[in-house]
């Protein structure tokens, strides 16, 4: 499910943040938050079928995001 949620809403970002930010930007952006998020996925405790656990599936994805935000600002 995180793997499903990361590359859905990359690809639906896609468009909007080569029209503001360029397409090198965007390849920039994925091409640092892609291991981030790799690497989350793995680190990341299950937890369970819970009534958070869809939510919890998108935490991946806003690290990583979070994290490539960092290195542009930085």
């Amino acid at each position: 499910m995180q793997a499903f949620i990361y590359h859905l809403t990359m690809m639906r970002s896609k468009r909007y943040i080569q029209k503001t930010y360029g397409k090198s930007f965007w390849k920039q952006f994925q091409a640092l938050s892609d291991p981030v998020f790799h690497q989350v996925s793995k680190e990341l405790p299950d937890i369970g079928d819970s009534i958070f656990s869809f939510n919890y599936a998108y935490a991946p994805s806003y690290v990583a995001w979070k994290e490539c935000c960092r290195e542009f600002v930085l």
